[in-house]
């Protein structure tokens, strides 16, 4: 095991299941789905990882909804990056969201939901990109 189980939201590691993850930047996004007990879909956190040394992952940090994240983005659940690794792209087809993470400053610069007509994204695909 390269990274280990985090025990808590705050401490290093994976927090809750991981469904997906991509790569940009020598940095790795992890899509936490909460799928793993009876409470699924209540909570959706991002966890980012340093993998310029593959063999030791440094935990960069957590996004958690209500402060990285919209305050109702829960399961996430597809992680893709953009071919020029300018973009992370995470979605949540639990709570209707799509967010686009800047990988420079690791940052949410963009969220589609509801209001743009989403209703249960699932799957995405970005041209150039393999999942």
């Amino acid at each position: 095991m390269i990274v280990g189980t985090a025990n808590s939201v705050d401490a290093p590691g994976i927090y809750r299941s991981a469904s997906s993850v991509s790569i940009a930047h020598d940095k790795m996004y992890v899509a936490e789905e909460d799928s793993m007990d009876l409470t699924f879909g209540q909570e959706g956190y991002i966890s980012i990882f340093d993998i310029s040394d593959i063999n030791y992952p440094v935990f960069i940090k957590r996004m958690r909804p209500g402060y990285e994240l919209p305050s109702d983005f829960v399961n996430a659940h597809t992680s893709l990056s953009t071919p020029d690794q300018t973009a992370v792209i995470v979605s949540s087809f639990v709570s209707n969201h799509i967010v686009k993470i800047d990988p420079a400053t690791d940052e949410v610069v963009k969220v589609w939901n509801m209001q743009n007509g989403l209703d249960m994204p699932h799957g995405e695909f970005i041209s150039g990109r393999y999942q």
